[in-house]
């Protein structure tokens, strides 16, 4: 059971931290491409999911007294910080496309070539090659493919896995990785804080990702 005095507060602060933090990364752009300033989209998408939270905090403790969420509560809140997964890699799969646009690296030269065509870029695709031009590793593809997998998975099936997947992540303030397995057939909406962590990998993910595209050349 979660304490409501407990809980809520903790899922706050969190998201919190998760906002000011996209809003420092944003500072990135502030040099270079202001307008498509994916950190900033996610910080103000993050306020929202603060303001959902703080109401039903003041909703379930101050004004009704609820000592403990219920079911039902805690599946409001699960909920809260999925959708908020589900807008951040939105954001993320968005403004990577335009900031690939924007570079016009000739290393990206088949997704300029999508583009110029009118053709569906994917952010599949722009991982894959990321990977193989080294600004991803190994293991931040394997972990991309995960978020990705995931993200599929809330959005396209009921938060049930079709197969079985491990996320492992090693944050740089932790001394152990964060692990995450889903089985075949299983919901992954048991954890309060799981849309969160999700949120916190992915613009860690991002920002190594997008300090090296943005020094890239236009040319080979």
């Amino acid at each position: 059971m979660f304490p409501v005095d407990k809980a809520l507060p903790e899922i706050a602060g969190y998201t919190k931290r998760l906002r000011d933090k996209a809003k420092s990364y944003g500072k990135i752009f502030e040099q270079t491409y202001a307008d498509i300033n994916a950190f900033a989209s996610i910080s103000n998408g993050l306020v929202l999911t603060l303001e959902l939270i703080d109401y039903y905090y003041e909703r379930w403790w101050k004004e009704e007294g609820r000592q403990y969420l219920r079911d039902q509560d805690t599946e409001r809140i699960v909920t809260i910080c999925k959708w908020a997964y589900i807008h951040t890699f939105s954001i993320i799969e968005y403004i990577s496309k335009e900031l690939v646009k924007r570079k016009n690296c000739e290393k990206f030269e088949k997704i300029n070539q999508f583009f110029a065509e009118g053709k569906r870029v994917k952010f599949l695709e722009i991982m894959e090659i990321s990977s193989h031009l080294d600004l991803v590793d190994k293991q931040q593809k394997k972990v991309w493919d995960s978020l990705r997998e995931i993200r599929n998975t809330f959005v396209h099936n009921n938060a049930i896995n079709d197969k079985d997947g491990r996320l492992e992540y090693k944050f740089k303030e932790m001394p152990k990785p964060y692990i995450l397995e889903y089985k075949r057939g299983e919901s992954l909406e048991g954890n309060l804080l799981l849309g969160l962590k999700l949120i916190e990998i992915i613009i860690e993910l991002y920002y190594e990702w997008v300090q090296k595209v943005i020094q890239m050349n236009r040319s080979k």
